[in-house]
């Protein structure tokens, strides 16, 4: 969910929360809403990790989100980005400065030197300083305001080795399921979510109701889960 509120609070006051819950929608997965360089950003070149863009809300502005969207039995997850940030992010911007400045070459204890990242100044998550950093900024956003949980987006060097199978489940389940988060379903997932899709618009062309529409939403999706478990053979 991007651009469709123009801030987080716009959500709550509208009533869309309202009318999502009344879709049966049980989470909301927020594009990235920390700080960008541009007003109009999809928020994919961070230039900060720990506080929410005063533009779409503020701190104020989400926690009030997910209070309210808890309270409707809704989780909040947020999309980060640890595989690279805006190219004045201030961990870059300070080994450059000393560079350009004194001529001396200190090591980036965070940051890909040289870059090679094609979408803005990449984290190097061999450096150790890296890897605490995104975790602080996951405690963050979890004691701090609260929210259910992260999709990653692209982070080239996250894993030491290919991740396999397992991890991305003992990632998720290092804590017990809340209120808002219960059990897990994987498998077929892109194919889900495009069915998903089709059923919502299928809802909002007028064509199905919304009850019908998320009716056949999960009947189409526990069909390709059943799939997916016929044809692991570790499920």
């Amino acid at each position: 969910m991007g651009q469709a509120a123009r801030s987080l609070v716009q959500l709550v006051e509208v009533h869309r929360l309202d009318y999502l819950e009344g879709l049966g929608i049980n989470c909301l997965s927020l594009m990235p809403i920390t700080p960008v360089k541009h007003e109009f950003d999809w928020g994919y070149g961070p230039l900060g990790y720990f506080a929410p863009e005063d533009y779409l809300g503020g701190p104020d502005g989400l926690k009030r989100l997910v209070d309210t969207a808890h309270a409707r039995g809704i989780a909040v997850v947020l999309d980060v980005v640890y595989g690279h940030a805006e190219s004045s992010f201030a961990y870059g911007r300070v080994y450059d400065d000393i560079r350009q400045l004194t001529g001396l070459h200190v090591p980036n204890p965070m940051m890909q030197d040289p870059n090679h990242d094609q979408f803005g100044r990449g984290f190097d998550h061999d450096q150790a300083m890296t890897r605490d950093y995104c975790l602080a900024a996951n405690l963050h956003w979890l004691t701090e305001y609260h929210v259910d949980g992260f999709r990653y987006d692209n982070v080239p060097g996250f894993y030491d080795r290919n991740p396999g199978a397992s991890i991305s489940i003992e990632q998720i389940t290092l804590k017990p399921p809340t209120e808002n988060s219960r059990g897990l379903r994987l498998g077929s997932f892109v194919l889900i979510r495009d069915v998903i899709d089709d059923e919502l618009e299928q809802a909002f062309s007028g064509k199905k109701s919304a009850q019908a529409a998320m009716d056949s939403a999960v009947e189409r999706g526990n069909r390709l889960l059943r799939q997916f478990e016929r044809a692991s053979p570790d499920r």
